[in-house]
């Protein structure tokens, strides 16, 4: 028989959040399903927060920033410790920026989608009137949309924003969600190849 012996951790520093700042790590990692599962922290946000000033600092931290991991003292990626669980994340940032962090939030594709819906959608803005291929109207104006929808929504200008990065004289139309994704209508100057795609998914990362 194998025995497996799991310690919990408990690594925030708690304070009194209503007299005192204090630090929160956002992490989102690039997976569905269970938010315990363990991958690449792509999104690394420090969000300090002054109570009494009631004043709140976000700091965006790129995940290709080469840092030195807290417990290997290698450099690596910022997005590499979060393959090594959230409190490698945690005690890196903690080195680079020297501060400390009380609290964690760790999101995913699918805690994403979960938290619009808690919030009953949320509204964006289309500068046109059009219809979707499964349906869905899109008027001018103020749209409110439900988890899945959103996060489409969201991932279609993640990719028109990388592929315009990469191609500048592209030209972009519109990008709804569909049935079972998206779609964005492009008109480039030559076709694209396997080599394009590739470059394009590592830009959208």
């Amino acid at each position: 028989a194998i025995k497996v012996e799991i310690k919990n951790e408990d690594i925030g520093k708690s304070v009194d959040v209503t007299n005192k700042p204090f630090n929160v790590y956002i992490s989102g990692i690039d997976t569905y399903g269970s938010i315990n599962k363990v991958s690449r922290s792509d999104v690394n946000i420090l969000m300090s927060v002054n109570p009494i000033k009631k004043e709140i600092l976000l700091t965006n931290i790129p995940r290709d920033y080469y840092v030195k991991l807290h417990t290997f003292k290698e450099y690596d990626k910022l997005t590499h410790a979060g393959i090594y669980g959230v409190n490698e994340s945690i005690k890196t940032i903690e080195d680079l920026l020297d501060t400390k962090i009380n609290y964690y939030i760790k999101v995913n594709f699918t805690s994403l989608v979960d938290i619009v819906d808690a919030l009953d959608g949320i509204t964006v803005n289309s500068n046109y009137n059009f219809v979707s291929n499964d349906g869905y109207y899109y008027v001018k104006g103020a749209n409110v949309l439900d988890g899945k929808k959103a996060f489409w929504h969201t991932t279609s200008h993640v990719l028109a924003q990388a592929v315009k990065r990469l191609y500048p004289t592209v030209k972009l139309a519109i990008g709804p969600s569909v049935a079972d994704g998206f779609y964005y209508d492009m008109d480039f100057e030559t076709p694209l190849t396997s080599d394009d795609f590739e470059k394009i998914e590592a830009e959208m990362k």
